[in-house]
């Protein structure tokens, strides 16, 4: 099988594919165009096997209300099995009006021989796809990351419930790393998963999905019941963010219009421990207090701790610094 693969799907499947391949950051060598036939082939080859079981459960609980004396039963349940499936992948009557091509590589040739000759079931390759990838796109975006970091994230995990180190390589020029793994967690908009780990005796998190290789190492790993206590506040709070021991509680002022605008930024937003009146207690890492409220503006002021509070001011300052030096520019360009 060495000819492309043209697969109708639609549009909303065709984007959220895309978003993927993006958001797991499969790019060519020139790190500009995105390698879609890579993200596909790793999707096709660490997913059709549950794929699979999720089909062999349909077939069965349809088959198990038809008589078996039915005439060509099997037939039956199949075509029964196939229209369920058509629907779902236009469950909102859309047409099939994106292609996107699958070209076999080596990494591809097994499973798609498989599925080629055993899970078929009577319908050509496109058509087979195009359940898969909707089926595919129905999970929440942190259930897809597992998929298609499989390998990556069955290791981490095996090596968790052996309580062993591991050796793993990262991207983004971050190197090697032997660390104690700890968990992988899930930020709370279900957007990433996080490897939190104990690293050079400092507590990391590192995306799976710029996690590119995971070795388990033979030897325990040492957590103390303090790093315990750490890393569980980081799953409670958002495993993505820095954290430091003993960090003070910080305290926010907000306007009644930064109070609206806590209500409806959902992204990163910090759990509030308490509020009293136009103050809001947090406990969580200042690194996801100083990412949320910097685009507050003047509806949010940082009252303590200090340190933050001068972070934010010369955020401000360096910002407004540079639209005075950018304004004087243009008039005098203008004179």
């Amino acid at each position: 099988m060495d000819d492309k693969i043209k697969i109708h799907i639609p549009k909303s499947t065709y984007n959220t594919l895309l978003k993927d391949c993006e958001a797991f950051e499969f790019y060519k060598n020139d790190n500009k165009s995105l390698n879609k036939n890579l993200f596909l082939t790793r999707l096709i080859n660490n997913y059709y096997k549950s794929y699979q079981e999720k089909e062999n459960h349909l077939i069965n609980l349809v088959s198990n209300e038809i008589d078996d004396s039915i005439k060509n039963k099997k037939e039956i349940v199949l075509n029964v099995v196939h229209k369920l499936n058509k629907l779902n992948a236009s469950s909102n009557n859309e047409k099939f009006s994106s292609i996107i091509s699958l070209k076999p590589t080596k990494e591809s040739s097994s499973s798609l021989a498989y599925i080629e000759k055993y899970l078929l079931n009577g319908l050509g390759l496109s058509e087979y796809f195009r359940n898969l990838f909707t089926s595919y796109c129905s999970l929440p975006q942190d259930q897809r990351e597992k998929i298609i970091f499989k390998t990556q994230y069955d290791t981490i995990l095996k090596a968790i419930k052996e309580n062993k180190k591991i050796f793993f390589t990262t991207t983004k020029g971050r190197g090697n790393h032997e660390s104690c793994p700890y968990q992988i967690a899930t930020s709370k908009e279900e957007l990433h998963c996080y490897l939190l780990a104990k690293y050079n005796n400092a507590l990391k998190s590192f995306r799976l999905s710029r996690i590119i290789d995971v070795t388990i190492i033979n030897q325990e790993r040492d957590i103390t019941p303090q790093e315990e206590i750490m890393f569980n506040k980081m799953i409670q709070y958002g495993p993505e963010f820095t954290y430091v021991e003993n960090e003070e509680l910080a305290i926010v002022k907000l306007t009644d219009k930064g109070k609206s605008m806590y209500k409806s930024l959902y992204v990163h937003r910090p759990i509030v421990d308490y509020v009293e009146g136009d103050f809001y207690y947090f406990s969580c890492s200042h690194n996801q207090v100083k990412q949320y409220f910097q685009r507050f503006g003047k509806e949010a002021f940082i009252v303590s701790p200090k340190e933050l509070q001068i972070q934010f001011y010369n955020f401000y300052k360096t910002g407004m610094n540079s639209y005075i030096e950018n304004n004087d520019k243009r008039k005098h360009k203008r004179s």
